[in-house]
């Protein structure tokens, strides 16, 4: 009998003992990231490390807003996932950085527009600078939600950006940020800690 007492005592002194300093390390330490941001992009040391993946920056005005599908998220799961696509018309006044052709682009944008508690998508007439990835079938993506999101109003540019390296060009002159974003973007660069 007081092997066992002193059995469940012991066992019961592990658990609480454990569960205690779980509790302290959590408390004193930042395990749990706070911004999605991170949770979706690599760690990058500078802007061009940033725009790795980006395929197109263009400047232009929105054309259109067409109506929202739903869009295979090409996740491999045993369910089928889709999610809500709303294409923009972009017209193209300016090629920053990549090769487009066309005088027009399909930008393809999350969520529905009626939605509020979605971002806000573009709306006709804006002018918009965007930093882009190619989707297998020739549409556009924002690299990075926000971050690859700018509107241009009276010459200066505005984005809902949290990206550090992007954040402190908000309201800055457009003309100095495409030259930055252009100059980033050619000489991009994957960080070789990143592994895909």
């Amino acid at each position: 009998m007081r092997k066992s007492i002193i059995w469940i005592s012991s066992v019961s002194l592990a658990i609480v003992l454990g569960v205690s300093l779980g509790f302290v390390y959590n408390s004193n330490n930042d395990t749990h990231v706070e911004d999605n941001n991170t949770l979706t992009a690599p760690i990058t040391n500078n802007l061009s490390e940033e725009f790795w993946n980006v395929d197109l920056i263009v400047k232009g005005k929105v054309i259109q807003e067409e109506a929202t599908f739903q869009k295979d998220t090409g996740v491999d799961t045993k369910i089928p996932s889709k999610m809500e696509v709303t294409p923009a018309t972009i017209e193209v006044d300016e090629v920053i950085y990549g090769n487009e052709p066309n005088k027009t682009i399909t930008y393809l944008q999350h969520g529905n527009s009626n939605e509020t508690a979605k971002p806000k998508h573009v709306q006709k007439n804006d002018e918009v600078i965007l930093i882009l990835t190619r989707t297998t079938d020739g549409q556009y993506w924002s690299y990075n939600f926000d971050d690859g999101i700018w509107y241009v109003k009276n010459g200066k540019v505005k984005s809902n950006t949290s990206e550090k390296y992007l954040v402190d060009y908000k309201d800055k002159d457009a003309k100095d940020f495409i030259k930055e974003i252009r100059k980033a973007a050619k000489n991009k660069k994957k960080n070789e800690n990143y592994k895909q």
